[in-house]
């Protein structure tokens, strides 16, 4: 086990009148491993770590010890059992290293992580927006053109800059969480509007949005057209009601 012989970071295992003994036994041992940085004055003091074999002044079995010294603090530990005294030998080292103490000279190689993370969910998910983007992109959008050649009035007609959100009645409009989206339009009537366009679940979807006493009110039916035509005759039925109102 490790022993602390002395350390101005945690009590110390060995008798305090011994300390002194212990300090003179590792100064004359035998420095096995260092690592150092020079001692530079105020701006820049030296720091030590020294794995140490030294023999224990108490009963004079072979021993093995951390020497070490930083910019604010110092310490010696020892252990009977060289790989043990190794281990925190290396691990002062690259701790230091790590929190970017700059060492001079050590032998010891700063530790290498290696990551293996397992992407392929993400990548079948990336796979399957990219997949429902390309069919947003190649689906037809609804011509102005064709928006007059179903009989509704095209001065009434605005696209959406943004469908998502609808500002005049605060509702949100239903896009996928992705972009860009086909366009999406509003027949706007004085306080009526006719909201309509692509679905997001595939087909087209119209709802006609009225304000009065009670508030914002919307129709829609059914849900989605899964045609064009049908789409935009609902579309004409919508704007002729709000116009009527």
């Amino acid at each position: 086990m490790i022993r602390i012989i002395h350390s101005t970071l945690s009590p110390a295992d060995v008798d305090p009148a011994d300390r002194s003994a212990y300090e003179a036994a590792v100064a004359a041992g035998q420095v096995l491993r260092r690592s150092e940085t020079e001692d530079r004055g105020l701006d820049a003091p030296g720091s030590h770590a020294r794995l140490v074999e030294f023999i224990d002044p108490t009963d004079g079995t072979q021993r093995y010890a951390l020497d070490w010294a930083d910019i604010a603090n110092a310490g010696c530990e020892d252990s009977a059992a060289r790989a043990q005294a190794d281990a925190a030998y290396e691990r002062h080292v690259r701790d230091l290293a790590d929190a970017g103490w700059p060492w001079e000279t050590t032998d010891v190689e700063r530790a290498t992580v290696r990551i293996s993370v397992d992407t392929t969910a993400a990548e079948a998910k990336i796979a399957d927006i990219q997949e429902q983007i390309a069919q947003l992109l190649v689906e037809d959008v609804i011509t102005m053109a064709a928006i007059e050649a179903a009989g509704i009035d095209i001065t009434l007609v605005d696209v959406l800059a943004d469908p998502r959100d609808d500002e005049a009645t605060g509702e949100w409009q239903g896009s996928a969480p992705y972009s860009p989206l086909p366009p999406r339009y509003a027949a706007c009537v004085g306080a009526a509007r006719v909201f309509f366009g692509p679905a997001d679940e595939g087909g087209w979807f119209s709802r006609l949005d009225a304000l009065d006493d009670e508030g914002w009110t919307s129709e829609s039916d059914p849900d989605w057209y899964a045609d064009l035509g049908d789409l935009l005759a609902s579309v004409r039925t919508w704007t002729e009601r709000a116009v009527g109102r």
